[in-house]
């Protein structure tokens, strides 16, 4: 016996068989529209990611103006992590590193990451290459430092931080003649002569250091602290004649005071303690 299906069941069927046919008939998302709605995605979440490390930078800043360093290293830390690319952000988180929580390794990367992204930039260099020079990395350092001299040769703590670089990495010629531009360009600085002075002495080269202190001792007008600093600098190398000439230069211009006779304090007769009523009740 054939049983007939209900019309409405039917129907039912029918639909059904439609609407999952038309799941199949969808026509699917073109390529280049998922494309561009991912790039478009892409572009405002680097968007919002510029702003607030622009908006971390202006708060560091402000907190480095009321003496804050700690939150403006934090601050600028984060504003070179959201925008890698930034490179003020890595070179002031790289300045501060040192003095705030002497986080070396850190400082280094942050200055190294500046110097990449600003290639032309004398400072970035300057900082890398001072860092680099304070880890004991010399000729790293010496790299750095020349490229920023060679960008800027007027800043002369770039060719400071050169010449130590340069003695600190076996090329003594070129620290010598560092000092020597320096002290050219400022012959009243004295401790510009006091460091070519000790390379030359390291270097074993005693008769031009000898040399180059009596220069610093016109330039300073024999000041006692510099005559104290040649006179060890004799007693170092054994030239006793010339320690006791420094000697004899220190007694005329800066004679020994006399020591003053004080008269003995008479004892002081004092006065007796009142008798306290240990009976007494508070």
């Amino acid at each position: 016996m054939v049983h007939r299906a209900r019309p409405h069941i039917l129907i039912a069927l029918i639909l059904a068989a439609l609407a999952f046919g038309g799941c199949w008939l969808t026509p699917a998302i073109p390529y280049a529209q998922l494309r561009e709605e991912r790039n478009a995605m892409q572009h405002r979440r680097e968007v919002r990611a510029a702003d607030m490390s622009k908006e971390c930078y202006r708060m560091g800043v402000a907190a480095l103006k009321s003496m804050d360093r700690g939150r403006a290293l934090a601050c600028f830390s984060r504003a070179a992590a959201l925008e890698p690319s930034w490179m003020l952000a890595h070179l002031s988180a790289a300045v501060l590193h040192p003095v705030v929580d002497n986080n070396i390794p850190a400082a280094l990367e942050h200055a190294r990451r500046a110097a990449e992204l600003a290639p032309n930039n004398p400072r970035a260099h300057l900082t890398w290459g001072t860092l680099l020079l304070e880890a004991g990395k010399c000729p790293e350092a010496f790299a750095a430092l020349e490229r920023a001299v060679e960008l800027r040769p007027s800043v002369d703590e770039g060719h400071y931080r050169l010449a130590r670089a340069a003695a600190c990495g076996g090329q003594p010629q070129r620290a010598i003649d560092e000092y020597l531009y320096l002290m050219a360009r400022h012959p009243g600085a004295t401790a510009y002569y006091l460091d070519l002075a000790l390379l030359y002495e390291r270097e074993g080269m005693l008769q031009e250091a000898g040399d180059i202190l009596e220069k610093a001792l016109l330039v300073s007008g024999y000041s006692r602290v510099l005559l104290l600093q040649v006179r060890n600098f004799y007693a170092r190398t054994g030239q006793n004649k010339h320690m006791q000439e420094i000697d004899e230069e220190l007694q005329r211009r800066f004679p020994a005071e006399k020591k003053r006779k004080m008269r003995p304090l008479r004892p002081s007769k004092g006065r007796k303690a009142p008798k306290r009523n240990l009976r007494r009740r508070y």
